[in-house]
């Protein structure tokens, strides 16, 4: 006979998300900054690697970099249309090796194409987004009002250009007192339902850095080249030179 007073493994579970996600917003809310810094990794320069996906489809992929040193946050898009050199002088691009080599193949392509190391990734399908972007609300971003859901389709179809104004935007409706009492909602999806292998203390950096220097410190760009259609299909082609030039860029 089973001892009532046991949790089940599920149960167990549950309550370690639980926990964790109580031990996140208590550090956000109550520990000093200096007192987390002293936890934080050592490493001057991050990149991390953002994935949002509908199911196995790949949506959309940007690489956040960011610096330690003075709190920049560089936020890189990176299209899925855009061309990839694979082994020799084989071109693919970021969707074609994404369906046929994952997550750890694009990985290791695109650190060796921006001559970087990739440090960590985070993965949100969906229903992520739509269960975040319900969470927040509407935010204003140049006079229009929008949602999440709605601000990443237009970005990531390019049918709006101000893509840094939205960022900045959705971080200072985050952290104005109003969002502040949805960050331990927003943080329980996260523990829930993101895929990473982001260790806690650098998500909590990056919140208090966003908390205390403002969205200011938030850059977007996108990867640039020629544009194409073959097939129906649309191409991105970027030079090599880009490539290995576009961290320095948007880090400048």
């Amino acid at each position: 006979m089973k001892n009532s007073y046991l949790l089940s493994p599920a149960k167990l579970s549950k309550l370690h998300i639980v926990s964790f996600s109580l031990l996140v917003i208590f550090a956000i809310v109550f520990i000093p900054a200096r007192s987390l810094e002293a936890a934080y990794d050592k490493q001057h320069t991050s990149h991390i690697l953002c994935i949002w996906t509908e199911r196995q489809r790949l949506k959309a992929l940007t690489l956040m970099t960011f610096d330690s040193n003075n709190g920049n946050i560089n936020i890189l898009s990176l299209p899925i249309f855009a061309s990839l050199q694979g082994t020799g002088n084989e071109q693919s691009t970021i969707g074609l090796v994404w369906n046929q080599e994952g997550r750890d193949g694009l990985r290791k392509r695109l650190e060796n194409a921006l001559g970087i190391k990739i440090n960590g990734f985070i993965a949100f399908d969906q229903q992520v987004v739509e269960q975040a972007s319900q969470l927040i609300g509407t935010f204003n971003v140049n006079g229009r009002d929008t949602t999440v859901l709605c601000a990443f389709e237009d970005t990531r179809t390019e049918r709006r250009k101000d893509d840094q104004d939205v960022l900045r935007a959705m971080a200072s409706t985050i952290i104005s007192p109003n969002g502040i009492k949805k960050v331990p909602q927003l943080l329980w999806i996260f523990t829930t339902e993101v895929n990473s292998d982001i260790p806690p203390n650098m998500m909590l950096k990056l919140y208090r850095v966003i908390s205390h220097q403002g969205p200011t410190i938030l850059t977007k760009k996108a990867l640039y080249g020629k544009d194409y259609y073959l097939d129906g299909y649309r191409y991105r082609y970027v030079e090599p030179a880009t490539w290995k030039n576009i961290i320095n860029e948007i880090s400048a």
